[in-house]
């Protein structure tokens, strides 16, 4: 995967371009003329199981982690990977788990129907008050594109109204009434601008509050440690699940745990996993995809059901992940990916990521 990760202006779109959008929650500084789409606001089961939590929110940290699960899964050069993130102030709040998950649907379909050309994602403020700040992101493809006649109800859940060639287009599309509820539920809206034989560009926003401010040393000092020390430091004694089948693999993931100060919990297929997750709660599990017994894919998508470890960072492990289809780690609930054989400094770059998020 061939990823780019830049400060960028956002680009214009062509007036030309057909486009859905809903309607923004709250005036926004960018304001152009939309049209509602009809429908409800996603599958009633959604709507329905949706808490949101609040928890700190690092826009930079879900969109590389979003790219990373999506274009590990693919080794065509033909398509190149570049991320636009402007910063934003603050530090921010919000469901990071909701808004990966919204990010993972967009940037599958996009995977799946582009075969060459680029993936650009891009988060950015488009409003800023003293509440806090409603982000935007956007998936821009250079797949097959979308006919007009197609984008009204694109974002319908089967339920909302009568077969119709749009619904048919949306069921194709990973989770685009899912995206739809879970956008609306955090205080935004979706949308989509569409060229058949040029691309697409999905989009949705989500409102974050401002953290209060912490007290105490400069961060920037702090996190200029290596990432092993700094586990050290502020995650000691968190519980990490491991669940690997080569023995060898297994003792040295293992070692690298304990080392970092990480209270190490082994396990050596799927169904010991899943049968921990069901009665632990852990800080985060490390899972190789390719567990006997039960593949990882379906492990996560189990855990995900238990409310010990619903919420909890699920990162996979694998040499290779191009055997699964991006659609089952996206709809399985992986959280982040870690090429196999894993290395100490790859390790404790994405547990120090995924630990703090979830402190």
């Amino acid at each position: 995967m061939d990823t780019f990760l830049k400060t960028a202006p956002r680009l214009h779109n062509p007036s030309s371009t057909s486009q859905v959008d809903d309607p923004p929650p709250r005036a926004a500084r960018h304001s152009p003329a939309q049209t509602e789409p009809s429908g409800g606001a996603g599958p009633e089961r959604v709507k329905a199981q949706l808490v949101l939590r609040a928890e700190p929110v690092n826009v930079r940290l879900i969109v590389e982690s979003v790219a990373r699960i999506i274009g590990g899964c693919q080794l065509d050069d033909a398509v190149r990977w570049n991320l636009f993130i402007e910063p934003f102030d603050g530090s921010l709040m919000g469901d990071s788990t909701r808004i990966q998950q919204a990010l993972l649907g967009y940037v599958a379909n996009a995977a799946r129907y582009t075969e060459r050309g680029a993936i650009t994602i891009r988060a950015f403020p488009v409003q800023v008050d003293e509440d806090g700040v409603l982000a935007r992101f956007e998936v821009q493809d250079t797949g097959i594109g979308i006919a007009p006649e197609l984008l009204e109800g694109l974002f319908q859940s089967p339920g909302d109204s009568e077969a119709s060639p749009a619904c048919a287009e949306g069921r194709t599309r990973i989770g685009l009434a899912t995206t739809k509820a879970l956008a609306t539920r955090m205080g935004g809206s979706v949308g989509v601008r569409s060229v058949p034989g040029v691309g697409s560009t999905f989009w949705f926003t989500a409102r974050l509050g401002f953290a209060p401010r912490a007290e105490g040393a400069d961060a920037s000092t702090a996190d200029s440690a290596p990432a092993r020390e700094r586990l050290g430091d502020r995650c000691r004694g968190r519980r990490v699940l491991l669940a690997e089948g080569d023995e060898g693999s297994r003792d040295r993931a293992a070692a690298m745990l304990r080392e970092a100060g990480l209270e190490a919990e082994v396990v050596a297929d799927g169904h010991q996993a899943a049968a921990r997750a069901l009665a632990t709660h852990y800080d985060l599990i490390l899972m190789d995809l390719r567990t006997s017994g039960i593949d990882g894919p379906e492990v996560a998508r189990r855990i995900r059901t238990f409310a010990a470890n619903q919420y909890t960072p699920i990162v996979a492990i694998a040499a290779n992940a191009t055997g699964y289809r991006e659609e089952l780690l996206l709809l399985a609930g992986i959280t982040d990916f870690l090429p196999a054989p894993v290395q100490a400094e790859e390790l404790y770059a994405v547990l120090l990521r995924w630990l703090r998020v979830n402190a």
